[in-house]
């Protein structure tokens, strides 16, 4: 039988994030659920995961503030169970709640008036938690459903499984993902195989296989259930054997009307907020055919190799990728624009392929997705160490005119996402550019590249724990050494002046002992004249010409010029591009520009990768679990869904 001591052990919501918890695949038995009416209630319905297993919940309230002192969460996992929610603080910006009976409480923030990101809290542990509010339960779309029942003679057990994602690599061989409902607990995580007409299911939490032959005449598989020293048999009927997956379905653009007063509905920045209001009054349309399961190899994909000659330079070649959906005809596009510093098509660095992470989901939602390597590294041609900012934005250029001739694209929906570096070449060509259709900016900066590395450089020093004094002395340092690198004038031997600027600060850095030998100052002042001389050698990258185009480029006079509805999205944690600053500035230009169609937010727990993280230093950026987080995929391709023309 199955492990009950197993199910019993399982705390509830004690889990991870789902990555897709957009669609909610509702077990047989809770098919006859009803919820509160939204135009009394709001209702939030989140997924989270641990183990091999996920918990649906729904979360309802009135909203009334003056009537919203409780509310209560349905757990559809755990035999709807009810309990208490209290303390419930909802705001334009914020969301947070208590649920006393489990000691757990949620802090987030709205990303917009549809979705919030945030922290479930629960026994000493803080859990990444993504909730999305809903009207009704979305429509469930399993592509492969069997049931059956279990029986060891004594007891008996329904078994219902629905597999999501079922992908056929040939006639003989089908594979999927899915869960497993019995006895009012569901949210089993488990897979299928088939092949040649064997197939088998696994069920890794309750170390549960169930293994046999399909009859095609009755379309049962007549199976044999293991599950430790126990072995049954059992004939699960497949109720549907649905193999294509679904396609994305067109969304048209959501018409937005400007306020009375003809101003953006962005508020003005507030640097202790973590999000900026979207537009009142957008009406969001709604995707019915997400797939609970985000998976890469949904489709096969059409790899083309590209090649486009930059206007900057007629020697430079660049080279990426263009990734296809499998459906026929003209489809949306997606151009990924890497950060600082060299980078591939993938912006790789170690194991991570962050755009590769992007790509494939955005693929999976029906749009095309061109990434490139950058000028001098991996296929494309030409020197970095020549180019400066406005020579990648040109590059840039020539990808999007490149992408919007090609037959298989849509020339009216293609939207770039930047990263970085990448946010700010985005709005410089969507400037130039009006035919394309929206900008997301990931981790953008804001300010000049001088304000950026002494801001960065303060941020990590006080990380790593550094006094107050010392944080001070290197960044008078480092200001002083940034402005003779941006005063224009030209230098005959920089790195003698850069020297003699690290020396002047010395002693503020490396103050003398108050006591010391003849023989300990001689070694201290050998010692401090190497430091001194690998200091100054550690700024020469500066009086590169990237460098010296970057350190005074303000990128607020190309935000302030955008038109294009706008993403942006800061992780709470970078060290690099600081986010309630740099969030602040860009709602400020939002502002000043009039642009009604802005969303801009703090991702909780994430850092400049937009990676869900620890601490968000750079050391971690490798060693973290997954290239991109995960919470973001839905809500990117949700945006871009809603910003078609």
């Amino acid at each position: 039988m199955i492990d009950r001591t197993t199910l019993a052990t399982i705390a509830f919501a004690a889990a991870l994030l789902m990555p897709e918890p957009m669609v909610l695949s509702t077990a047989y038995s809770q098919e006859s659920i009803q919820i509160p009416s939204a135009t009394t209630h709001d209702v939030w319905y989140g997924v989270v995961e641990s183990e091999g297993r996920h918990f649906r919940n729904l979360f309802s309230w009135k909203k009334d503030p003056d009537n919203r002192s409780e509310g209560s969460v349905l757990a559809l996992d755990e035999e709807s169970k009810t309990l208490v929610v209290s303390s419930i603080e909802q705001s334009d910006y914020s969301l947070s709640f208590k649920v006393p009976a489990i000691d757990a409480i949620f802090v987030g923030t709205l990303l917009d008036r549809k979705h919030a990101l945030g922290q479930w809290k629960q026994g000493g542990k803080t859990i990444p938690m993504q909730m999305a509010r809903i009207q009704e339960l979305p429509k469930d779309q399993p592509e492969l459903l069997l049931h059956g029942l279990l029986d060891d003679g004594t007891t008996k057990a329904k078994l219902h499984f629905r597999f999501y994602q079922v992908s056929k690599q040939d006639e003989m061989t089908r594979s999927g993902k899915g869960y497993l409902e019995t006895e009012g607990k569901g949210g089993f995580l488990c897979t299928y195989q088939e092949s040649k007409g064997q197939a088998n299911i696994d069920v890794p939490l309750l170390n549960a296989r169930i293994e046999g032959r399909i009859e095609p005449d009755t379309q049962t598989l007549l199976a044999t259930y293991t599950q430790k020293a126990i072995s049954l048999p059992i004939t699960l009927q497949l109720e549907s054997r649905i193999i294509e997956a679904p396609k994305p379905t067109p969304v048209s653009p959501t018409p937005v009307s400007p306020t009375p007063d003809g101003t953006s509905k962005i508020a003005a920045a507030d640097p202790a907020a973590t999000s900026v209001e979207p537009l009142q009054g957008s009406n969001p349309a709604e995707k019915t055919n997400r797939l609970p399961i985000p998976s890469s190899d949904l489709a096969t994909r059409k790899e083309i190799e590209f090649e486009a000659t930059s206007k900057v330079d007629s020697t430079v070649t660049l080279a990426g990728t263009m990734t296809l959906p499998v459906s026929e005809g003209k489809h949306p596009a997606v151009i990924l624009i890497s950060g600082f510093g060299p980078q591939d098509r993938n912006a790789s660095f170690g194991k991570q392929k962050p755009f590769q992470w992007i790509s494939d989901y955005l693929v999976d939602q029906g749009y095309a997705v061109v990434r490139y390597d950058d000028r001098g590294i991996g296929k494309s041609t030409g020197s970095r160490e020549t180019a400066i900012h406005d020579d990648f934005a040109r590059d840039l250029e020539t990808v999007v005119n490149f992408t919007m001739e090609q037959p298989s694209i849509d020339p009216n929906n293609v939207a770039l996402i930047g990263h970085a570096e990448g946010a700010m070449l985005a709005t410089i060509v969507a400037h130039w550019n009006p035919s394309i259709a929206a900008v997301i900016m990931l981790s953008a900066p804001a300010t000049t590249g001088k304000e950026l590395l002494e801001m960065q450089s303060s941020r990590l020093a006080e990380l790593e724990g550094e006094p107050v004094s010392l944080q001070k002395a290197e960044l008078a340092m480092r200001s002083e050494v940034h402005r003779l690198v941006t005063n224009g004038v030209r230098l005959e031997d920089p790195l003698s002046q850069v020297k003699s600027i690290v020396a002047s600060h010395w002693e503020r850095l490396r103050p003398a002992p108050e006591k010391e030998s003849a023989e300990e100052q001689r070694k201290r002042v050998e010692q401090n004249q190497l430091e001194i001389e690998e200091t100054a050698q550690a700024f020469a990258p500066l009086f590169n010409p990237w460098f010296q185009r970057f350190l005074p480029y303000d990128p607020t006079s190309a935000l302030i010029a955008v038109r294009q509805p706008v993403l942006a999205l800061w992780g709470e944690l970078d060290t690099q591009v600081l986010a309630k600053e740099n969030m602040a500035r860009v709602a400020e230009c939002i502002k000043r520009s009039g642009n009604p169609d802005a969303t801009l937010a703090i991702v909780p727990g994430a850092n400049h990768i937009l990676q869900a993280a620890m601490t968000g230093m750079p050391d971690e950026y490798e060693s973290l679990a997954s290239s991109f987080d995960d919470r973001l995929l839905p809500i990117i391709a949700e945006w871009l869904d809603q910003h078609q023309r």
